[in-house]
């Protein structure tokens, strides 16, 4: 079977062509099927690469932000005493207006 007619068979497919059309710039709406496949195709895979960059970009955060939590209470001998009532106390205060309307 021919590569022009499996894609024509999955682009008749009404579920599949919905799929295809999702991931397909609207320019592309009048090219051939190839080209449309070929868009889609391209379109998933730059928003995985993105996912992906994201992804390790929060991992590779996280893991700063640990090696500097170790690097300060470990080898620095720095005491961290996070209390969450002071966060609380302060984000009541920013949404208390100001004064009360005269």
């Amino acid at each position: 079977m021919r590569l022009k007619t499996v894609i024509q068979q999955v682009l008749s497919n009404g579920k599949l062509h919905a799929l295809f059309s999702a991931f397909t710039p609207t320019e592309a709406k009048d090219r051939g099927p190839f080209v449309q496949t070929a868009l889609a195709a391209g379109t998933v895979t730059v928003f995985g690469i993105a996912l992906a960059t994201a992804t390790s970009a929060l991992a590779l955060l996280l893991v700063a932000v640990g090696v500097a939590y170790y690097v300060l209470t470990q080898l620095l001998d720095i005491k961290l005493e996070l209390d969450p009532q002071v966060l609380l106390r302060q984000a009541m205060q920013a949404q208390r207006p100001v004064s009360a309307p005269n």
